[in-house]
């Protein structure tokens, strides 16, 4: 895919903030993206019937796009109602799209990475902190399991402070 000059822009800001080095020998690259802070990056990504301007998958596994909306791809209805069944299309696929328009990216690249930098830390967050409660619910699940197959009696203390360790940080606001 060709980018355009807004596009070009942008990467070579995200390659500074995140040094990723565009030039590295082939070897260095996954099949389909550079190597780097990320577990995968790659401009102009095509994912199923839709292309995304920049494509983020961290080493905790959350998948991210990157759009920048330029005046000329987004001045009509139909253009707009494309751009948000494909966003639609990636969230409901675990993907998830964050916007800049153009000019705000044109003229302060950086400031948008700081801002993709606070969603992106939100998103790892949660990731990070659902496994950890996933975590929990299935040692409550498998201690279950054994009581039923040893036949005793499920103890309800037990399991109610596995679960309620398990989901400690929806009180604190990060699952809200």
């Amino acid at each position: 895919m060709v980018m355009n000059e807004l596009e070009r822009k942008f990467l070579n800001a995200l390659c500074e903030h995140y040094t990723i080095d565009l030039r590295q020998e082939k070897q260095d690259t996954t099949e389909e993206g550079y190597t780097c802070t990320f577990e995968l990056f790659k401009a102009q990504k095509r994912i199923d019937i839709y292309v995304v301007d920049f494509y983020i998958k961290t080493i905790s596994g959350v998948q991210l796009v990157i759009e920048l909306d330029g005046q000329e791809s987004h001045k009509t209805k139909e253009q707009r109602f494309r751009d948000y069944n494909r966003e639609r299309y990636l969230q409901k696929n675990g993907i998830h799209v964050v916007r800049f328009m153009g000019t705000e990216a044109y003229l302060d690249a950086d400031k948008c990475i700081d801002e993709f930098n606070e969603i992106m830390d939100y998103w790892e967050t949660l990731f990070e902190n659902s496994i950890l409660a996933w975590e929990g619910v299935s040692d409550a699940h498998n201690e279950i399991e054994k009581m039923l197959a040893r036949e005793k009696a499920v103890d309800l203390k037990l399991l109610k402070i596995m679960l309620e360790s398990s989901f400690k940080d929806r009180e604190s606001g990060v699952w809200n």
